[in-house]
């Protein structure tokens, strides 16, 4: 069922009287009459709306949508964790290559002097506490990891 017909079926079910598409909505079903109620309905079938099944399917719809925003939320998380600048004081790159290097990442420069003012560069941390950039010894108060490369196909 698609999300909107449960919708759609969840308010028109909870809707008292009122104009309404009720036979081209798709819980809309033909029942027979049961023998010992035909002649107080006059008639051999009668129309109702599966109202279990609209509620079964709203329920499923809900727990569905319910994962779907935890999945996204996790990923929100896990992507503004991964683009924030991190202080130096908080926590350093990992050094884990044989090198003694960490990978590249991108870094706020700044001079004790304050002059110039802080850029970014990239830059590398070493094993022995301090950074590089280009070659240079710089002192670095923030850094970020690089996003990852695009897929090539």
């Amino acid at each position: 069922m698609k999300n909107e017909e449960i919708v759609r079926a969840l308010r028109c079910i909870s809707t008292a009287g009122g104009e309404n598409a009720c036979e081209h909505c798709p819980y809309w079903k033909e029942e027979e009459v049961p023998e010992e109620e035909r002649p107080i309905y006059g008639a051999d079938t009668w129309h109702s709306c599966d109202v279990d099944r609209v509620g079964l399917d709203g329920a499923d719809l809900i727990e569905r949508l319910t994962a779907r925003c935890a999945r996204y939320a996790e990923e929100i998380a896990v992507a503004q964790e991964r683009t924030r600048w991190v202080p130096v004081t908080e926590r350093l790159p990992e050094v884990s290559n044989s090198w003694g290097v960490s990978d590249i990442v991108l870094c706020i420069i700044s001079d004790p002097s304050g002059y110039p003012p802080p850029n970014s560069g990239l830059c590398v941390y070493l094993e022995d506490g301090r950074w590089t950039c280009h070659g240079q010894i710089v002192r670095v108060t923030h850094w970020m990891p690089l996003p990852e490369p695009p897929e090539v196909e």
